[in-house]
C-alpha cells in the first residue's frame, strides 16, 4: 500500500488502515521508495543482478 491514487474510490480510510495492518513497518509506502528500488534496478550498481522478484510492501507479502 502506498501513498497514492492507485486503489482510487477504494481508498477509504478503512481500506487503508487495513491495508496498512498487514505490513511489517506498519505504514504506507511513499512512492520515492518505489522509485528508489526501480532506479536501482535500472543503475549499473544492479548490473549483477538477474530474475528476481523484489517485493517492496512493506512485509506485506512474505514469501510469495
Amino acid at each position: 500500500m502506498t501513498d497514492t491514487e492507485f486503489f482510487g474510490d477504494r481508498a477509504t480510510p478503512e481500506f487503508v488502515a487495513s491495508r496498512v495492518r498487514r505490513t511489517l513497518t506498519g505504514r504506507p509506502g511513499l512512492p520515492s521508495e518505489i522509485a528508489a528500488l526501480v532506479m536501482y534496478s535500472a543503475s549499473p550498481e544492479a548490473a549483477y543482478l538477474t530474475g528476481q522478484i523484489l517485493h517492496i510492501n512493506g512485509g506485506a507479502a512474505l514469501g510469495r
